[in-house]
């Protein structure tokens, strides 16, 4: 009885997931469907978020009703935790799943309108031509501005426009088998990068190790 008891308060606070429905928000979180649907408007880059706000009302239609057979069940082997304290935390676990998921899409939604390694790119080249400015004008020890990247960060951290200690100048991917790592050379402006993808051309790199972009 108390497994029979634990089944249904967990399908009580899962029903999301099984709900028919909310398969859709597969296709919204990658803001498929919801394209499709409004006709492939150009420039549309909050599509997925869109269609979980869509789906919220319809989708918690449906996961109500799953909640009522599971609290029935729940009820009917024993269990003697009033509905109102169920439903008032199976709404907060419900909300917290959708801020998760419009989080989710909102990242998707920046990374398919400007990837990170493209901004890393033009960081890093913006940097160079900020430092020789600086070194044409003059001045002594130039330093430039650290910028906050997604899922990069800038070396080296000082921000002098030597470079760090191989006179390098990168951006360092968190994600390296998703996103390269790019650098640039601050005397020869070579540019070079490496990653840990699946192929040997990722984003622009060409190689895993020694790779040009």
């Amino acid at each position: 009885m108390k497994l029979f008891r634990k089944l249904s308060i967990a399908a009580y606070f899962l029903g999301w997931i099984v709900s028919p429905l909310l398969v859709l928000i597969i296709f919204f979180g990658n803001g498929l469907l919801l394209v499709l649907v409004l006709g492939l408007i150009p420039g549309l880059t909050l599509s997925a978020s869109l269609g979980i706000f869509i789906s919220i009302p319809l989708s918690w239609k449906l996961t109500r009703y799953l909640y009522g057979i599971a609290y029935s069940f729940y009820k009917n082997n024993g269990g003697t935790i009033p509905r109102s304290t169920i439903d008032t935390l199976a709404r907060i676990w419900h909300i917290a799943i959708y801020l998760f998921l419009f989080s989710k899409s909102l990242e998707q939604g920046m990374e398919i309108k400007n990837p990170p390694p493209s901004r890393a790119r033009v960081a890093i080249a913006s940097i160079v031509k900020t430092c020789a400015v600086k070194e044409a004008n003059g001045e002594v020890n130039p330093i430039f501005e650290i910028p906050k990247l997604y899922q990069y960060s800038i070396m080296p951290l000082d921000g002098n426009c030597n470079g760090d200690e191989n006179n390098l100048i990168t951006a360092i991917s968190t994600k390296a088998s998703k996103y390269p790592t790019y650098a640039i050379h601050m005397e020869t402006f070579e540019k070079t990068c490496s990653h840990d993808g699946p192929n040997e051309e990722l984003h622009g790199c060409s190689a895993k190790l020694g790779g040009k972009w």
